[in-house]
């Protein structure tokens, strides 16, 4: 047990130094957890082996195949964190591109044209602008209708992603997360306010007969975006 004290760390910084090279993805911790996930695996592979459980082959060809499968699990979590982030990212660059114009929404209790009820930066804030008379225009594309009441926007999809990715390129940057994972880890995240359910599935979209069409929509927590501007 002592031999095993003093040699475990040198294996695990060994196998984190590999890991390291091989390019392992996540974040900075996983070569270290890794190599110390495989060297517990080493140890309970060979205790196994030593007790006749397995054959040698059996225990190289286990511990392969685990090394692998853990291997590819601490990249996928990493990818899943990624795409959390890119939550937070969409919505700061969808009310940044409301902001500047780029899209608008409507308000569903903003009488005939739907302008949002509010003070001239609240509403500008939503893609609305003042003509020279004063008037509220909207500018840019649509992109959703929004229920205070409900703290709701419902969202056009497929518009507001468009919308993003093109202030993402126009800014030097990009937004890669498609559409179905987006509005998934949104889902995950809490930030959809209603859903509806086929049998057992889940549908993300719903239907709300006053944004103009049988189109369903996405809805979308409205506070999480006024937070993100």
């Amino acid at each position: 047990m002592n031999a095993l004290k003093q040699s475990l760390p040198e294996v695990i910084r060994t196998g984190r130094d590999k890991a390291i090279h091989a390019g392992l993805k996540g974040h900075t911790r996983a070569p270290s957890d890794f190599a110390s996930l495989k060297a517990g695996l080493a140890l309970f592979t060979d205790f196994a082996r030593q007790c006749g459980a397995i054959t040698r082959a059996e225990a190289e060809q286990f511990l392969s195949e685990t090394s692998a499968a853990l291997w590819r699990l601490i990249e996928e979590q990493d990818e899943h964190q990624a795409s959390q982030d890119e939550v937070t990212r969409f919505l700061a660059l969808l009310s940044s591109a409301l902001s500047s114009g780029r899209c608008h929404v409507i308000d569903l209790e903003g009488g005939e044209k739907g302008i949002p009820s509010g003070n001239m930066s609240y509403v500008r804030n939503f893609g609305w602008i003042q003509d020279a008379r004063g008037d509220y225009e909207p500018q840019g594309m649509l992109i959703g209708w929004m229920d205070k009441n409900e703290d709701t926007l419902y969202l056009d999809g497929d518009a507001a992603h468009a919308v993003v990715v093109k202030y993402a390129g126009d800014q030097g940057g990009n937004f890669s997360l498609g559409q179905r994972t987006l509005i998934l880890r949104i889902y995950e995240r809490g930030l959809l306010t209603r859903v509806t359910k086929d049998k057992e599935k889940i549908v993300y979209s719903v239907q709300k007969p006053l944004t103009g069409s049988n189109k369903r929509r996405y809805a979308l927590r409205l506070s999480a975006l006024i937070d993100a501007g």
